[in-house]
């Protein structure tokens, strides 16, 4: 498919418009004389490309056909991924990514009394470090329940039990550190999960972030390889894997 990009025509005759289903399937209407007898679904299970302008249109040619498009229409599509296993440093950085909606677990409602913390592998392979690691969220730990106990005594006169609760939790949870496992429900289009494939997948990225990018980024490949299938996956000297786009067209 080729794309040239030039002025406007207040009026267009012959153009196709073009509907991407769930199913990855082009709907494509050819209007001639009457609309509505040139209704036809086409078969193609090859890449979609899209190109990015300045009014959003693009006029290119499919098979010697114009067609006029826009890069919005994988924005219609929408993908919601449960990640878990995540440290708070992590998910501040996941969270910064303004283009999503996101439902995550709270400190405040729940008891982190014995909460597990996300071990970096760099830390967790050299013994010295990971005595120090250790000994350092043991603690934060700790004052995490002494704070917790002594908070829930002194707002014992709120009658309202959860209330009581969040007002203690939320206070004892300052002293817990970035390595606090979470968890977070993510939701966005297609075109923003390309946005944070490319940027979050990076081998420049954060080693944790990273991980979660690819491992999206597998799934999303195989339910939507027209759209993901540009991404090439490789893996760095450290064992860890990183991908870069073929397109950069999000």
């Amino acid at each position: 498919m080729a794309a040239s990009v030039g002025p406007l025509s207040s009026t267009v005759e012959g153009a196709w418009v073009c509907h991407i289903s769930n199913a990855v399937t082009p709907e494509v209407n050819r209007p001639a004389s009457n609309w509505e007898t040139h209704d036809e679904w086409v078969d193609y299970s090859g890449m979609v490309f899209c190109a990015t302008v300045p009014n959003g249109i693009v006029y290119v040619r499919r098979d010697g056909h114009p067609v006029w498009c826009g890069n919005s229409v994988i924005e219609h599509a929408v993908a919601s991924f449960y990640i878990k296993g995540i440290s708070r440093a992590c998910s501040h950085e996941i969270v910064r990514h303004r283009h999503f909606s996101y439902s995550q677990r709270s400190t405040r409602y729940v008891d982190e009394s014995d909460c597990n913390f996300i071990v970096p592998d760099c830390i967790a392979d050299d013994p010295e470090a990971m005595r120090i690691f250790a000994e350092a969220v043991t603690k934060a730990q700790e004052a995490y329940r002494q704070l917790y106990e002594l908070l829930r005594e002194k707002f014992a006169h709120v009658e309202d039990r959860t209330l009581r609760r969040k007002l203690a939790r939320q206070a004892a949870r300052m002293v817990l550190p970035n390595a606090t496992e979470t968890a977070l429900v993510m939701t966005g289009n297609f075109r923003a999960w390309r946005h944070f494939i490319r940027m979050r997948a990076s081998e420049h990225a954060d080693v944790e972030i990273r991980k979660v990018a690819v491992k999206v980024l597998k799934e999303l490949q195989k339910v939507a390889p027209a759209v993901f299938g540009d991404f090439q996956i490789r893996q760095l000297p450290d064992g860890t894997e990183a991908a870069e786009p073929g397109y950069l067209w999000e």
